[in-house]
C-alpha cells in the first residue's frame, strides 16, 4: 500500500490518496474499499505505485475537488507527473501550472519531504507503539489468531489518516517557507 499526501501553501492538507496493491477488479477494489473511510481516496495498482492511471485519477478526483484558484503544482520529475498528458491537464482543467522539480532535488525542494515527512513518520511510530501497547495490556498474548490482511489494511489506513491529522497548519506553511523563502 502507498499514500499520497498533498499539502498546500496555506497550510490545507489534501485527503491521502491511498493505492492498494493488487490488480484492477480484485476483491480489495470490489469488496473492502468501500468499507475504507470515505473522506478519502482510493486506487489500485499491481505494485501501488503512481502510474499514469493513478496520476489521472489523482488529478481528476483529488486535485480537481480541491484547487479552486489559480496555483503551482509542484511535483517530483517522476514520468507520469511530468507527461504531456499532465501539463495540459493541470493547465487546462485546473487553470493551474505544473512545475517540476529538477532530478534530484526533492528532498532539498519539496516542502513536504522538507519539514512535513519526518513528524508524520514519527507520529505514525507514536501511534503504532501505542496500538502494540494496548494490544498486550487487552490482547491474551497466547492467542494464535493473527489479523488477516484485511484488517491489517484497514488499521493501517486508519494509522495513516490519524497521524496526517495531527499534521498542523503551522508545520505545513514552515515546511513551505523552508522551500520557498519569501522574498
Amino acid at each position: 500500500m502507498a499514500a499520497v499526501r498533498t499539502v498546500r501553501g496555506d497550510g490545507v492538507k489534501l485527503p491521502v490518496l491511498f493505492i492498494m496493491r493488487c490488480v484492477p477488479g480484485c476483491l480489495i477494489e470490489n469488496m473492502e474499499i468501500s468499507t475504507f473511510p470515505s473522506d478519502h481516496y482510493y486506487a489500485v495498482q499491481k505494485n501501488a505505485w503512481v502510474d499514469s492511471a493513478v496520476w489521472s485519477f489523482y488529478l481528476r478526483h483529488v486535485l480537481m475537488k480541491e484547487i479552486d484558484t489559480s496555483s503551482v503544482i509542484i511535483v517530483d520529475n517522476f514520468d507520469s507527473h511530468v507527461s504531456s498528458f499532465s501539463r495540459r491537464f493541470v493547465e487546462r482543467e485546473l487553470g493551474s501550472t505544473l512545475c517540476a522539480l529538477p532530478p534530484n532535488t526533492t528532498s532539498h525542494l519539496q516542502p513536504l519531504d522538507v519539514g512535513v515527512m519526518a513528524p508524520f513518520k514519527r507520529r505514525l511510530r507514536i501511534l503504532w507503539m501505542l496500538e502494540e501497547a494496548m494490544d498486550d495490556e487487552f490482547v491474551d498474548v497466547d492467542d494464535d489468531e493473527s489479523p488477516t490482511a484485511s484488517m491489517k489494511r484497514i488499521i493501517l489506513i486508519k494509522r495513516v489518516i490519524a497521524a496526517w491529522g495531527m499534521i498542523t497548519e503551522r508545520e505545513v506553511r514552515e515546511a513551505f517557507i523552508k522551500t520557498i523563502p519569501p522574498a
